[in-house]
């Protein structure tokens, strides 16, 4: 396996305005030549 070209570990965001948990103990990474797309709903 090939190292990451990026990683993200336990990563939370949390809007303080209103305090909204958008990401909770998010983790992945992604390899050279591989890709990612977010999905779902977007404002």
């Amino acid at each position: 396996m090939s190292q990451p070209i990026i990683a993200f570990e336990q990563v939370s965001k949390v809007f303080e305005d209103n305090g909204t948990v958008v990401l909770k103990d998010v983790s992945f990474e992604l390899e050279e030549g591989k890709f990612l797309y977010p999905a779902g709903r977007f404002w």
